[in-house]
């Protein structure tokens, strides 16, 4: 069954999961913002399987960085904060919420200066009060007292997620600030040229890119938040039939290519081509298993593990 089979199975089951009654809407923050963290991870997964525009898939990409500190930092929330989640998210939410009122503001008063918004006289000093309150947290739950929040940076190291986080980082942030290179690499060209510049010229790469990883985050997460969630047994089921698919034995797409560098591409031995065939097939996930267990079994053997494949595929078949 393909990844796609599975999300809409689980947009189905996650209705016992993306909501929380109005009274309780405030009672439990932290309950309330993982939920709708997974019904985001979920939606954006599903849009990218259903688009009908791949060829925006360039502008679909930097969401997943979103998606990836969202994770990070409930992880987070959730070693350091044990018994003040909730308050720690009600202050940054506030935190927040007065930063951006600030900023319209600014921006209103120079560009729209007869336009009506949301505003306080006192807009700065609410915005110091939810930084010494932030910071207070921070004190009392044993971080650093100089800080409002953490940065995402450092708790990726904490919760042992830097290098995803790394990897999205460098795969997103060169969308959302300037870089040059993912700017020429718009750039296509046949023959002798013109070079042509647009967004879609390289859009398979994108739409691959998001197609994996995009679900890719969501298996994290129900795996981290099983528990804090409540994730039932036959919406496990699903989220374990997409990890699956991430053996190490599929290709993970990558964040500079062999041909955008102008390299050739090395070609796949025979042991890599069988593994990559079979993590293909229907029932791919149960074959790869079923190896990964038979050279577990045989990691003493005198065999290597390309003679060792080749055994079990005689065995198996």
């Amino acid at each position: 069954m393909k990844i796609k089979s599975h999300l809409e199975k689980l947009n189905v089951l996650i209705q016992e999961y993306n909501s929380v009654p109005v009274p309780d809407l405030y009672k439990d923050t932290y309950s309330t913002v993982l939920k709708a963290v997974l019904a985001k991870s979920l939606d954006f997964s599903l849009f990218i399987y259903k688009t009908r525009s791949p060829k925006n898939s360039f502008f679909y990409s930097p969401f997943l960085r979103g998606l990836c500190e969202d994770l990070i930092t409930m992880k987070f929330l959730k070693k350091h904060f044990s018994t003040d989640t909730d308050t720690v998210i009600s202050e940054y939410i506030l935190y927040l919420i007065f930063g951006s009122i600030n900023a319209q503001t600014m921006f209103l008063k120079k560009n729209a200066p007869l336009q009506r918004s949301v505003t306080y006289k006192e807009i700065e000093g609410m915005i110091a009060e939810k930084e010494d309150a932030l910071k207070k947290l921070m004190e009392k739950n044993g971080l650093n007292k100089n800080k409002i929040f953490p940065s995402v940076e450092h708790m990726a190291i904490d919760s042992k997620l830097k290098p995803l986080y790394d990897f999205l980082y460098h795969a997103t942030s060169r969308m959302v600030h300037f870089s040059p290179n993912v700017l020429l690499r718009m750039g296509w060209y046949e023959r002798e040229g013109p070079t042509v510049f647009s967004s879609d010229n390289f859009h398979s790469y994108y739409e691959s890119f998001n197609k994996f990883y995009a679900p890719y985050l969501l298996v994290k997460l129900c795996q981290s938040f099983k528990k804090e969630l409540n994730l039932k047994p036959n919406f496990m089921k699903e989220i374990k039939s997409i990890e699956a698919k991430f053996t190490p034995y599929v290709f993970y797409p990558e964040l500079i290519t062999y041909e955008e560098m102008n390299f050739k591409r090395p070609k796949d031995g025979p042991f890599e081509r069988i593994l990559s065939e079979m993590a293909n097939m229907p029932d791919g996930d149960k074959m790869i298993s079923s190896l990964e267990s038979y050279l577990k079994e045989n990691e003493n053997s005198d065999l290597s593990k390309e003679q060792q494949t080749i055994a079990w595929i005689k065995k198996y078949f």
